[in-house]
């Protein structure tokens, strides 16, 4: 297991796991921010190089999220570096993606603070990034429960506005004094 929280555990992906992306990908409402679905083939390669990724041994990745109640896939967490900077491991980049029926229960920010902690506690990161096409307002409110602030306007693949959220490792401290 990666990490555990409350009601869920990230647990590294697995050959086999295919079938579980193309399901979570075959949702038009999950994918409407990140382009169109997958087909399986695809689904086998991102396995492949999620495995791959975790033979650099950085204690970051791609990761699945089991809700602890059932036992059952919901999504996956990621916690990497930056697609334009893929061997920055100071400046890690969250992202995540749920099956529509666990939208709504505060599980992404869950996950997703568990990780900035970990970011910031564990590996000792600078910054952790999270991106967001710029109508995809539900993942700006996850983004800023976390701490985060807006960064800036990028523009990915010649195509799609995303919104860059950022919280340094001096804000993510100088907040966690003042919760507790």
């Amino acid at each position: 297991m990666y990490l555990e929280t409350k009601r869920l555990r990230l647990e590294k992906f697995k050959l086999g796991d295919e079938q579980l992306l193309f399901e979570l990908d075959s949702n038009p409402n999950v994918v409407k921010y990140v382009g169109g679905g997958a087909s399986f083939e695809i689904c086998r390669e991102t396995i492949q190089n999620y495995l791959d990724f975790y033979s650099l041994d950085k204690d970051c990745g791609f990761y699945k999220i089991i809700l602890k109640n059932t036992n059952e896939f919901i999504g996956w967490f990621h916690l990497r570096p930056e697609q334009n900077k893929p061997n920055d491991f100071s400046l890690l980049e969250l992202g995540y993606r749920l099956k529509e029926e666990y939208w709504g229960r505060d599980l992404a920010t869950e996950g997703s603070q568990a990780l900035v902690d970990k970011a910031f506690s564990n590996l000792k990161v600078d910054v952790v990034s999270s991106m967001a096409y710029h109508e995809n307002k539900a993942s700006f409110r996850i983004m800023e429960k976390v701490g985060m602030s807006f960064e800036n306007e990028l523009l990915y693949m010649d195509l799609y506005l995303l919104y860059r959220y950022q919280i340094s490792k001096e804000t993510y401290f100088e907040n966690l004094s003042k919760r507790r």
